[in-house]
């Protein structure tokens, strides 16, 4: 499962919710269908108070069972405003699946959506709370960089640049960073990164000058804001609720999708962090309550609003 679902299970656990996870191991419209055969077996064996369904066609597999079960559905980003091609624009296919989503907000009972963009998607914006992902603050906590950099067998007087995504998926956009590194010549600070164990990327953060983000699209990347618990200076593109998240928090940056803007900030979060080290990114998150104890709060009052 993804590891933000687990901590959020986590945190909602240790408010006193019983949760039991059940988990679609099926691809396609076909997997979809036989997935939700297998959880109305699963249905009619336990009794439930609701389920909620992490992200749009998993909603689709518990409304599909027909229970009677109260479905709070919590739409993920491209499930609600499609998927993005290399250039910014919605790919074709997309819309099939948006309708779908639209569709499904007619039998849900409550949404729960991860930023403001997410909910300008949405028709029936009665039934939808914006809540975005709380983050586990003693998971991401602020470790010293050169104590970071030694468990990782990095250069301690090295200047590293970080960047979390698969670089085969085009919103993730690896080709706007690389091209940026290029303008200021820092492509041998460049450390890209894919298919970390989550329990890793802590210390990468702390370890790291910066985290660079250049998605074309994103809801409330958890990314961003796990940075921002490990105090790490940021520099991001414009995308989902980055900008709120940021605030005004020094040594941390939104652009524009031009590279050379790109290319300046990443030259402001370096010079930050050679002089400052590190940012109060950590005293933002939880000024904004975004820490997994006060997103469970929010999420259990959803709950109780479907239940009675």
């Amino acid at each position: 499962m993804s590891p933000f679902v687990l901590s959020q299970g986590d945190s909602l656990k240790s408010a006193g919710i019983n949760i039991e996870y059940f988990t679609i191991n099926h691809h396609g419209l076909v997997g979809y269908l036989r997935a939700s055969c297998q959880l109305k077996k699963y249905l009619a064996d336990n009794e439930f108070d609701l389920i909620h369904a992490h992200y749009a066609l998993s909603g689709w597999v518990a409304l599909l069972t027909f229970s009677g079960i109260p479905v709070v559905v919590s739409l993920m980003g491209d499930d609600a405003y499609g998927t993005y091609n290399e250039k910014g624009k919605i790919i074709l296919s997309s819309y099939f699946w948006i309708m779908l989503t639209k569709i499904l907000q007619i039998f849900a009972s409550q949404l729960i959506v991860k930023s403001n963009n997410i909910h300008e998607t949405v028709w029936l914006k009665k039934k939808s709370s914006i809540i975005p992902n709380g983050i586990d603050m003693q998971l991401f906590d602020c470790n010293d960089k050169q104590s970071a950099r030694k468990k990782l067998d990095l250069n301690l007087s090295g200047e590293y640049i970080l960047f979390l995504g698969n670089p085969d998926e085009t919103r993730k956009n690896i080709a706007l960073a690389q091209k940026a590194l290029d303008v200021i010549e820092k492509k041998d600070s460049f450390l890209p990164l894919f298919s970390l164990k989550h329990s890793d990327i802590p210390i990468y953060l702390s370890g790291s000058d910066m985290l660079l983000f250049t998605s074309t699209a994103e809801g409330s990347p958890n990314l961003i804001k796990e940075a921002m618990a490990c105090n790490c200076p940021v520099v991001s593109t414009d995308v989902g609720d980055v900008k709120w998240v940021l605030g005004d928090t020094e040594g941390c940056f939104t652009t524009s999708f031009n590279s050379n803007e790109v290319a300046a900030k990443i030259l402001l979060a370096l010079e930050y962090a050679k002089t400052k080290n590190r940012t109060e990114g950590r005293k933002r998150i939880i000024e904004l309550g975004l820490d997994a104890q006060s997103i469970a709060k929010r999420i259990i009052d959803v709950y109780r609003r479907v239940i009675s």
